[in-house]
């Protein structure tokens, strides 16, 4: 079972500030790689940043709207697609790819990317910039 860990780099150059991992799934019939069960990741040092907050939600609804409104099953390409789209001239530019052997598909899809990292869901991530508008931040 391999998994990749897209760790993008943001504020800190040596340590990941977002990840995005995945089960790679290959469709030899018709030659396409698909990310299966994408999940997004933000160290727990950065789950109080709007910034960070915001830039996740972004690349998380562009990935959902270009895969057909669907996570679980992504073309491969459209994640880096988007992610370039979004952001190619900023500072998020910077980001790495590893790739992890599993025994099994369970532990891939609950093994954080590292230690210090908290699973982003949709409904984290808006309560979390919804905390942070009332703070005033």
């Amino acid at each position: 079972m391999e998994r990749k860990v897209i760790s993008i780099f943001a504020k800190d150059f040596s340590n990941p500030t977002l990840c995005l991992t995945y089960i790679v799934r290959v469709d030899a019939d018709i030659g396409v790689t698909y990310a299966q069960n994408l999940q997004f990741w933000i160290g727990e040092d950065k789950t109080e940043d709007f910034e960070t907050l915001t830039v996740a939600r972004n690349l998380r609804i562009n990935i959902f709207l270009a895969s057909g409104n669907q996570l679980k099953s992504v073309a491969e390409k459209d994640i880096f697609i988007q992610y370039q789209k979004l952001y190619a001239r900023e500072f998020w530019r910077n980001y790495d790819i590893k790739e992890q052997k599993y025994k099994t598909e369970r532990l891939a899809n609950v093994m954080k990317p590292y230690r210090n990292f908290t699973l982003l869901t949709k409904d984290y991530i808006d309560t979390q910039l919804k905390s942070l508008l009332k703070k005033g931040e």
